[in-house]
C-alpha cells in the first residue's frame, strides 16, 4: 500500500497544482470583465398566494416553486458565505436564508412534482469541477416594509458578492443537481454496523449553494466556487437580518447555449456541426453577451453528454472566460447534461 501510494503521489500533487492555477487564472479572468451596472433590487406587486404543500413549500405546477424563509445575514461573514439558503439546521453561520421547510425530501419533491426533474451532477468540495445539471433562475422576494401592498424582488446570484472582484454578481441561474441517495454504514443499538439509505440533503441541509458542495439540492453557478472565502451578502442589496422572504424558482432557458463533445470542442448545435473557433466564439459572446445586451442572466449553457469527461468541463469554462475578456462581454459557463434537456 505505502509503495502505491508512493506511486501515486506525484500524479495527486499535479492535480492539486493544476487546481490552484486554474483558481487563481479563474480570478484573474473574472477580474478582467467589463463593468456591468450595480445590480438592484426593483419594485414588484404583491405575489399571490400559491398552494402550499407542506410548511414554507409551495408550487405552481409546471410553473415555479416557492419557498419561505428569512434573513439571517445580510453582511459578511468575515469567514465567508458557503449557502445562499440552507434547512433549519444547517449552515447558519454561512448562509444568507434559513428556510422554513422541515426536511430535504419534501423540498425535493415539490421541484420533482412542478417541473419533472431528473438529477444532475453536483461539485464535490475541492474539486474544480464544475456542476451539473437543469439551471433554475432564483428570485428573492420580500415584502416592503413601508408599504404593505408592495413588494421587493431581486435574482438571489446579485446578493452575493465577491471580494476577489470588488463587486456583486449579475442574474446568474443556480444549477439543480437534486442531491442525492446515498449507503451509508450506522452503528445499531446493539453495536453492530448496518448499511443504511441515506437522502443526502436531509444532511448538508443546503438547498441553495454559493460554494461547491456535491450533496446540495442546487450548484452553485460561480466560476472559482471551490473557495468560499471571497464570497459575502451583498449588503447594498439585501434587506436586514429578521426580513421573512420568498425564493422562487422557475425553469430557465438561456439566452444561448452550445454542445460540448466528447474531445471537449463547441459546436453550435451538436458533434455533427463544425467546431467553433476562438474567433467564431468571440463574436458570439460579444453579440450576445456585451455589456449593452440586453439578456436576462449572464450565463452560456454547454450541454454535455454522460461520457464526457468532466475535466473537459474545466477546460471549456478556462477557454470561455477567456474568449469573454476578449469579447469584452459578461458572461460564465453552465453545464446542462443532455439528458436534461
Amino acid at each position: 500500500m505505502t509503495i502505491r501510494l508512493a506511486w501515486m503521489l506525484p500524479a495527486i500533487i499535479a492535480s492539486l497544482l493544476a487546481q490552484r492555477c486554474a483558481a487563481e487564472e479563474i480570478n484573474d479572468l473574472l477580474l478582467a470583465l467589463p463593468v456591468l451596472p450595480k445590480p438592484q433590487a426593483h419594485a414588484i406587486p404583491a405575489p399571490a398566494e400559491i398552494k402550499q404543500l407542506a410548511t414554507g413549500v409551495s408550487i405552481v405546477p409546471g410553473e415555479r416553486v416557492v419557498l419561505g424563509g428569512t434573513v439571517i445575514i445580510d453582511q459578511g461573514p468575515a469567514d465567508g458565505l458557503e449557502v445562499f439558503a440552507c434547512l433549519q439546521n444547517g449552515k447558519t453561520h454561512e448562509s444568507v436564508l434559513r428556510l422554513s421547510a422541515e426536511g430535504g425530501q419534501m423540498v425535493k419533491a415539490a421541484f420533482i412534482a412542478s417541473f419533472g426533474l431528473s438529477d444532475g451532477v453536483g461539485s464535490p468540495e475541492d474539486s474544480g469541477l464544475p456542476a451539473r445539471g437543469t439551471p433554475m433562475r432564483v428570485t428573492m422576494r420580500w415584502a416592503d416594509p413601508d408599504k404593505p401592498t408592495s413588494w421587493w424582488a431581486v435574482d438571489a446570484s446579485s446578493l452575493v458578492r465577491d471580494r476577489v472582484n470588488d463587486k456583486a454578481y449579475p442574474a446568474l441561474p443556480f444549477i439543480y443537481t437534486g442531491s442525492r441517495f446515498m449507503t451509508v454504514e450506522e452503528t445499531a443499538p446493539n453495536g453492530s454496523a448496518i448499511k443504511r439509505q441515506r437522502f443526502m440533503l436531509d444532511s448538508t441541509k443546503s438547498v441553495v449553494d454559493i460554494y461547491d458542495e456535491g450533496d446540495a439540492l442546487l450548484a452553485s453557478p460561480f466560476p472559482g466556487a471551490g473557495y468560499d472565502k471571497h464570497f459575502e451578502a451583498n449588503s447594498a442589496v439585501c434587506p436586514p437580518v429578521g426580513t421573512a422572504v420568498q425564493l422562487d424558482f422557475q425553469r430557465l432557458d438561456l439566452p444561448l447555449s452550445l454542445v460540448e463533445s466528447a474531445d471537449g470542442e463547441l459546436h453550435r448545435t451538436g458533434e455533427g456541426t463544425p467546431v467553433l473557433s476562438d474567433a467564431e466564439l468571440v463574436a458570439l459572446l460579444a453579440g450576445t453577451y456585451g455589456v449593452d445586451a440586453k439578456c436576462e442572466v449572464r450565463a452560456i449553457g454547454i450541454v454535455v453528454g454522460g461520457a464526457t469527461e468532466r475535466a473537459k468541463d474545466v477546460a471549456v469554462r478556462l477557454r470561455l472566460l477567456r474568449r469573454a475578456v476578449e469579447a469584452k462581454a459578461w458572461v460564465v459557463p453552465v453545464f446542462i447534461p443532455s439528458a436534461a434537456r
